[in-house]
This record gives structure tokens, C-alpha cells and sequence, in this order.
């Protein structure tokens, strides 16, 4: 008992800890990581392949990230790929260094294409054709002078306005395959080789170091220069650092035997290290271990400019280390924190908690504590609510053990013996004098003058199962059940509501909110009652507590998360002057153990230093509103892609579409911590007047079908986790044209078009459509089994640019013999037919279990298909279903 104890009180300690910004002396790594959690991307997440070899931030706020598979930008939910087959100027999949310079343009260096260029969606590639010493590229930098240089497997580049300047052995560099670049404070470039050690370049003078400068191991992976004129270097064997007084390498202990790859300051005065065998680590004086990844084998690292660590790893895809923006409080067993579902502040220094099928326990001075008096009944309890009295007395509804009463060190127990409806307590309300009203899942009770009675004096109250008590302004009794609320007065009963009643808030207005089990949130405001759903931007419908803050702010737990929502926010919407709610959203993404909120009626309570505590399935949540609210957070909007009838489109500002044709927009924004939990207000202005909404979780792709001629502007406003809304709007004006037919135009195209048509079947009823061919019957029949064969054996559909003209040439016969054979022996065109093998390759991949950790991205490569729209067209063509269903149907029955 002593050692959980202890166990428990270390774990609140470091709670502490982090909700105060407080790092206990050589313990500043701990803190780091202590204060953040990890959120963990791989090829099931949208990855085309799980080796990540470098990360850029662009000034947009994208993340971009070098895998063996290609280019990939990432806005935090969703993966957009760039390989070969989809941009040509990336002639190599292997992406090794990745650069944004000032400009805001991408660098891309790759493994054998050379370096390629990415700005405003246009590329540019550069190789040894354009004067590149070599098309292997393994890092990128800028100098003050605005200079691009390049290391490669064969020297170092500068880029200039005519092509490069190459500088190899010959001018100094012991080593020709440079693996980092970069420039320190005073405008020096450092270059970092595999095998000659690192060099100093500073006014056309290279100095290299080595061994008689202290760098005891020449092979070089990472070079970092300081803002203190350090000079961090990650070699084959460790760290070193330059001492810039003494021009001297010093070894940092602590990764003697590990190559490091990486570095990264932390924003808390020390260094990030990615390694090559023992993940990341942290230095700050001393050297601390990172926490547990899926992958020790780190490429790369980054720090984005929300303070959100980006680790790349060669086996286990991307790493994000976020912010925790919502601590949790647990106890219980180490295998599985306690489900806590109920909290009271008595006002007299303890947090009480209560918990499910663990009992009751309680914070004082700062530790936690299981409430040890009767634990033969206590230990492992479910507390359903707490409340407390003017005296202190604490009463605690249990599920199927009565209502207990604390005074002091002693507890006193009513049962349905002592006069209790039911034995499983639901809910408790003390009021004023010492009475104190008992809800039950048999109906309503009351304790007074020392005893228990179900006489309350409302005989026209329902027999129901209780879940929350709450007095109104006027002193009457709110009393929430399973089929309603009910209103308590002068011995009258009034229902004021229908539904499932979960929890209630009553505002200094003599407004009522009402937490629904299903139904959301309801108002009752001068005898109206208005509702609020998930369709107006609640994240759940399923409600369970309320709370009121200092400042007035809602907060709302559900089974999803918690939600705060102003009285501005709420009186705005209930007085229909807008249409949706947009509330601050804290759930698993910002930190919480567990979204599912727990327990009934008055959810959190408030504590010292302004925190507020919220029972939850993982826990009890702990966060700061004046925290959560100060977390940097400025939404960009962006129209990703644009496209018509599956295909894409360039989003520029002349763009102009017939009528007729399906019109899609996929949005999405940056600037946000928790990209997960976005929502967007949109319209197509000319089309509707009304904004509509996207909520968290939703699909961001609008779809508009069968537009009208005319002009149309498409508006996009990014909301992020707090409410806040970005500075602008994103504008894309479209033009829907329609073809000019007059109707002696109609007239004469009708005309045509039925002559055309006689004349076409009248030929091909005398005279056959092949007639004229030189091609006879029996080699025909050859040159089909000749082409099956072909196909089966060598499999030329699996190249995504095989034309008819180069299947003929591989056969040895003219392309119209061979449009004719596939024509009258299959019965389609030449498409069809070798899109037909490429849909079966598809099938056999998708169904291999060798495959299966393959995206369908990439399946759809590997059978030959280069575009997403004519792959997902030609299977559902094939198969009737989606390549996703398909692989799901297989995987769930694998004997079909």
C-alpha cells in the first residue's frame, strides 16, 4: 500500500509540474517530454512508404516530407503524394534532402533525378544536363548572399543565374560526397562529407577539420550551427561541438557508440539529437533519453513553427510530438487509469473524486489519496455523484450500495432499509438547512431531520429513474429523468421537457441549458425551447455535464470530448444570428487520455490557480481556460485541388467550366496545433447565400453538380480548435460557360447527325466495318493467341504509358490489324482491353497478404495505372466496387 502510495504521489507531483511550467533541477529533458504526447503516421495512415528521410516546413505552413516513394505534403490529416508517374519533373522517387528558402520556393534533392524545384505549382527539375556535378543530392542550403548550394554525391554546387559552380577535391574538400549543409550566424558555410570530416567555406577559404581539431571520427550525417556561434556536428560515432573561442571539437557524452543524424533545438535552451539506433535524445548539459518510438532509427527531425517536433524514421513511418494542451490526472492500477465520473470541490481544500468500480478517493496539499475509511465497502465502488453542504458534510451516490454520508472520519450509510426508493443512487443535491434531495433510478427521495423519505410532498412526480437535481433562481427543484425535466414547486409538478436529461446549467438570465442524452443541447429562455445539435456544430449530441466558469463560458462535457462555448456564442445563436457554433474543442487530439467524458449533471469543478477538472473514461482531465486559450493558433485557408469530373484542375483565376460538368473543391488550412479538430464555413456565391459548414471529422471535398452559365466565386473561412476564425477568406472565382445553340442550329446538327448515322449502319449492313482490311482470317486467329500470350507472359500493361503503337511494334504487326483483332475478337477498344489486365494485377495485389501493407495508392502504381480518377473509374467498370471496398470485402472474408 505504501509503494502505490508512493506511486501516486510522484504522479501527481509531475502533474503539477507540468500545469505550473515548473522544471525541477536536472530534469529539464523530462519536462520536455513530460509536457508533450505522440501522435504517430504510417503507410496505414495515408503514407505511401514508411521510410522518412527529411522534413521541410514552407512558409504556407505545409509540411513536406522525402520518402523512398516520393515527394509528400502533409496538413496534418491528410498525405498528398508526388512521385514520377503524377509529376514528371520528379524523375526519381528517392527523396534525400529537402530546403525552403527565403523566397518560399521547395528544393527538392533526390536520388538520381537530380534536384528539382517547386514553387506556386509549378516545377522545375535540374540535373547533370543543366551543369549539376552529379544527380544524387543529399543536401540543401541558402546562404546571406541568397545563393542555393547543393551537396552531391560528386561535390558542392552553387547555384548561380546561368547554372552552378562546381567545387570539389581540388578545391579543398577532403571528401567529394557531402552529406550536410549549413550556414552559421556570421554567414560561414560548413559542409559536412562522409568520409573527409567537416569544412569551414568563408571568403573563398576552406579549412577542414578533423582528428588534430578534436573531431576524433570523420564521417559526417548532420552539421547544426547555434545561435551561441556553436558548431553542432553529428558523426559515426556521436557528438561533437566547436567551441568557437577555442576553433576546437569537443565529444558530448552520452552518444559515444551511436551515429547521430539529426539536431534540433527544443525551444527550452537545450538540443533535440536524432540518432541512428537509440531514437531521440535531449541535451541540456546532460543527457537524457527521448520517449518511446515505433522506429529508434531517426533521419531526420523538425520543429514547425506551432512548436510541434517532426520525426522522421527509417521503419515506422512520421513522428509528431504535440503540445499537450489537456493534462489527466490517473490513478487506479498501472494497467488501466480509473473511469472517474464525478468531482466536487467541498471548498474546504479537498478535490473529491469519484470513480467507476474503484472507489472513492480525494486531493489534498497536493496528493491523491484513496478515501480509506470503510474500504470494505468503498474499495471498489462506482460513485455515481457527489455534493457537499454548508457544513462540509459530503454525501456520495454509489450504484447499488445507497447514499453514503462523510462527516469528518466518520461514514454513515442509507439503503433502501433506512428508506431509500432504490439502492442504486443516481444523483444528490444538498440545499440549504440540511435537506438534501436523493435521486434514484426508482424515483426521487429526500433526507431531513436525520431520516430518508420517499413522502416528499410531490405525489405527481413520475416514477423514473433520476439523473440530476438542481434548484432554479425562484428556489424551485429541477429534476432531470430519463423521460424529461420536471419543474418542483409548491407542491406542484410542471414537465418543461422532453428526452433523456443528463445535465443542467442556469444562467444569471434565467436561462436554462439542458444536457440531453441523444438529443444535444436545448435552451429554455421565457417559456421557449430551441435546440442545438451535431448539425449546428456540437461535436456529439450525447451530453454528459455542464459546467459554468469564473467568466461565464460554458463548458459542455460529451461522449466525444469537451466544449466551450461563450454567452456571446450562445445568445448569438439561440437569437438565430448565426446559424452555426463554433465552440473550442478539447478531446484526444490536445492531450486527453480518453475523449469519453463521464458522469452527470455538474460535470467539472474549479480548483486552485484557475484549473478546471472534468471527469473523463481516462481520467480526470486538468487544463488552465486562460492556457487553452492563449495557445497560438492562426488558420490559413487553402482550396487544395479543384476538379472537374474526377479530373484535376490548376486553380488559377481564369477558371472556366462548361455546363453540365461536376465541379469539386477540396479545402483545407494551416496555422493550427490540432489540424484534426478544423472546421470550415463555405459557399459558392452566386449559388447560395447561405454559408454552409464542414465540422471536424467531415469530408473536405464540396461537390456542385449541373451549374448554370454564370459567374461564381467559391469562399473558403478556416476555424480551428478554439473558435478562432482565419484573418481572411480564400476567393476562387469560376466561370460556367454554355455552348451557344440557336435553334437553327439544333435543327441542322440533328440533321446531320441522323444522316451520319444512316449512312454509317447502311455500310456496316453491306458491307461490314473491317471490309477494306487486308487482315485474313486465319492471321487473325495467329496474332490473337500471339497477343495473349504476349500480354500474359511479359505483362506490358504494367507500363502506364504503353500505346497501341508499341504493343503492335512488340508483336510485328501494323496497329490497325491489331486495333481490328482486339476490336472483333474481344469486343472492346484497345483501352479496355489492357486495362482489363491492369484491374486483375490490381485484384491479385490487393488480395495478396504479401501486399498488405501497401496503399491502394500504391497498388494502383504498381498495376500500371498512373492516374487515381481512371484507376478508381476502371475498377468500379470491372467489379462493381471501390478498390477499398474490395480489399476490405477480401480481408473480411478471406475463403471467398
Amino acid at each position: 500500500m505504501k509503494t502505490a502510495l508512493k506511486l501516486l504521489f510522484f504522479t501527481f507531483f509531475f502533474l503539477i509540474i507540468l500545469l505550473c511550467g515548473i522544471t525541477p533541477a536536472g530534469t529539464a529533458g523530462s519536462d520536455f517530454w513530460d509536457s508533450r504526447y505522440t501522435a504517430h503516421f504510417n503507410v496505414q495512415s495515408g503514407l505511401p512508404n514508411s521510410t522518412v528521410t527529411c522534413i521541410c516546413q514552407t512558409r504556407d505552413g505545409f509540411i513536406w516530407l522525402g520518402t523512398f516513394a516520393g515527394l509528400v505534403r502533409f496538413d496534418g490529416v491528410f498525405f498528398k503524394h508526388f512521385n514520377r508517374w503524377n509529376t514528371p519533373d520528379l524523375k526519381n522517387d528517392r527523396i534525400q534532402a529537402l530546403f525552403a528558402d527565403r523566397e518560399g520556393k521547395l528544393w527538392i534533392g533526390t536520388a538520381g533525378g537530380g534536384l528539382v524545384s517547386y514553387d506556386s505549382g509549378k516545377w522545375q527539375c535540374y540535373t547533370v544536363a543543366e551543369g549539376l556535378s552529379n544527380d544524387h543530392v543529399r543536401a540543401i542550403t541558402q546562404d546571406r548572399a541568397g545563393y542555393l548550394w547543393i551537396g552531391t554525391d560528386y561535390g558542392l554546387n552553387r547555384k548561380n543565374a546561368q547554372g552552378f559552380d562546381i567545387f570539389t577535391a581540388k578545391d579543398g574538400l577532403l571528401d567529394n560526397l557531402i552529406t550536410s549543409l549549413a550556414v552559421d550566424l556570421h554567414g560561414t558555410l560548413w559542409i559536412g562529407t562522409l568520409q573527409g570530416g567537416i569544412s569551414r567555406w568563408e571568403n573563398l577559404y576552406m579549412r577542414t577539420f578533423g582528428p588534430q581539431d578534436g573531431l576524433l571520427n570523420t564521417q559526417i550525417f548532420a552539421v547544426y550551427p547555434d545561435r551561441l556561434g556553436n558548431v553542432w556536428v553529428g558523426t559515426g560515432s556521436g557528438v561533437f561541438v566547436l567551441n568557437p573561442e577555442t576553433d576546437r571539437f569537443v565529444r558530448i557524452p552520452g552518444t559515444s557508440y551511436t551515429p547521430v543524424t539529426s539536431f534540433m533545438p527544443s525551444g527550452h535552451g537545450g538540443m533535440l539529437i536524432g540518432t541512428m539506433a537509440d531514437g531521440v535524445k535531449f541535451y541540456n548539459g546532460v543527457m537524457t533519453d527521448g520517449p518511446a518510438l515505433p522506429d529508434d532509427y531517426i533521419h531526420n527531425l523538425l520543429m514547425d513553427n506551432l512548436e510541434r517536433l517532426w520525426i522522421g524514421t527509417h521503419n515506422a513511418g512520421l513522428v509528431q510530438v504535440r503540445q499537450r494542451i489537456v493534462g489527466n490526472m490517473t490513478f487506479g492500477s498501472e494497467q488501466a487509469s480509473a473511469v472517474v465520473t464525478a468531482v466536487l470541490n467541498d471548498g474546504k481544500g479537498r478535490l473529491w473524486i469519484g470513480s467507476k468500480e474503484k472507489g472513492l478517493w480525494f486531493v489534498e496539499n497536493e496528493i491523491i489519496r484513496q478515501f480509506a475509511v470503510d474500504q470494505a465497502r468503498f474499495s471498489d465502488s462506482t460513485i455515481n455523484s457527489l455534493c457537499s453542504d454548508s457544513s462540509g458534510t459530503v454525501w456520495v451516490a454509489t450504484a447499488g450500495l445507497g447514499i453514503a454520508r462523510i462527516s469528518g472520519d466518520r461514514v454513515t450509510w442509507y439503503t433502501s432499509q433506512q428508506g431509500l426508493a432504490s439502492d442504486n443512487v443516481t444523483a444528490v443535491y444538498c440545499r440549504r438547512h440540511g435537506e438534501v434531495w436523493i435521486g434514484t433510478d426508482s424515483g426521487l427521495c429526500m433526507f431531513g431531520n436525520g431520516e430518508i423519505s420517499r413522502d416528499h410532498g410531490f405525489q405527481d412526480l413520475p416514477v423514473l429513474p433520476v439523473r440530476v437535481i438542481q434548484p432554479d433562481l425562484q428556489g424551485d427543484l429541477l429534476v432531470g429523468t430519463v423521460d424529461g425535466l420536471y419543474r418542483l414547486s409548491e407542491k406542484k409538478v410542471e414537465k418543461i421537457s422532453n428526452g433523456e436529461i443528463s445535465a443542467l446549467w442556469l444562467n444569471d438570465k434565467e436561462t436554462l441549458y439542458i444536457g440531453t442524452n441523444g438529443d444535444g443541447l436545448i435552451q429554455l429562455s421565457g417559456g421557449v425551447i430551441k435546440t442545438c445539435t451535431t448539425q449546428n456544430g456540437l461535436i456529439d449530441n450525447f451530453i454528459t455535464g455542464l459546467y459554468r466558469s469564473v467568466s461565464g463560458s460554458l463548458w459542455i462535457g460529451t461522449s466525444k470530448g469537451i466544449m466551450c462555448l461563450n454567452s456571446a456564442q450562445l445568445d448569438a445563436f439561440f437569437k438565430a444570428d448565426s446559424s452555426f457554433l463554433f465552440p473550442l474543442i478539447l478531446d484526444s487530439s490536445c492531450g486527453l487520455k480518453n475523449s469519453r467524458c463521464s458522469g452527470y449533471g455538474l460535470s467539472g469543478v474549479s480548483a486552485a490557480r484557475g484549473y478546471i477538472y472534468f471527469p473523463t473514461a481516462g481520467g480526470l482531465a486538468v487544463f488552465s481556460p486562460e492556457k487553452v486559450f492563449a495557445v497560438k493558433e492562426t488558420p490559413i485557408a487553402f482550396i487544395d485541388e479543384v476538379s472537374v469530373q474526377n479530373r484535376e484542375l490548376r486553380t488559377d483565376d481564369n477558371l472556366v467550366i462548361k455546363r453540365g460538368k461536376q465541379i469539386s473543391f477540396r479545402i483545407t488550412a494551416t496555422g493550427v496545433p490540432v489540424p484534426e479538430l478544423l472546421r470550415f464555413l463555405y459557399r459558392l456565391q452566386g449559388f447560395e447565400h447561405q454559408h454552409r459548414a464542414l465540422f471536424a471529422g467531415q469530408s473536405r471535398t464540396v461537390t456542385y453538380a449541373d451549374l448554370k452559365p454564370g459567374k461564381y466565386r467559391f469562399e473558403v473561412t478556416a476555424v480551428g480548435f478554439s473558435g478562432v476564425s482565419s484573418d481572411s477568406t480564400v476567393v476562387l472565382p469560376i466561370k460556367v460557360k454554355s455552348a451557344v445553340l440557336t435553334p437553327v442550329r439544333i435543327l441542322v446538327i440533328w440533321i446531320a447527325l441522323m444522316t451520319g448515322a444512316f449512312f454509317i449502319f447502311q455500310r456496316k449492313k453491306k458491307k461490314g466495318k473491317y471490309l477494306t482490311s487486308s487482315l485474313v482470317p486465319e492471321r487473325a486467329q495467329k496474332s490473337k493467341q500471339d497477343l495473349i500470350r504476349y500480354v500474359q507472359t511479359n505483362k506490358p500493361f504494367l507500363d502506364p504509358d504503353l500505346t497501341l503503337a508499341q504493343l503492335a511494334k512488340a508483336l510485328k504487326i501494323h496497329p490497325n490489324h491489331l486495333s481490328q483483332i482486339i476490336n472483333e475478337h474481344f469486343g472492346v477498344g484497345f483501352n479496355d482491353f489492357i486495362n482489363s489486365y491492369r484491374i486483375e494485377e490490381a485484384k491479385r495485389l490487393l488480395t495478396d497478404p504479401a501486399h498488405q501493407e501497401k496503399s491502394i495508392l500504391q497498388i494502383m502504381l504498381d498495376a500500371g495505372f498512373y492516374s487515381k480518377s481512371v484507376f478508381n473509374t476502371a475498377f468500379k467498370k470491372f467489379t462493381g466496387k471501390t478498390p477499398s471496398q474490395y480489399r476490405n470485402n477480401n480481408l473480411a472474408q478471406p475463403n471467398r
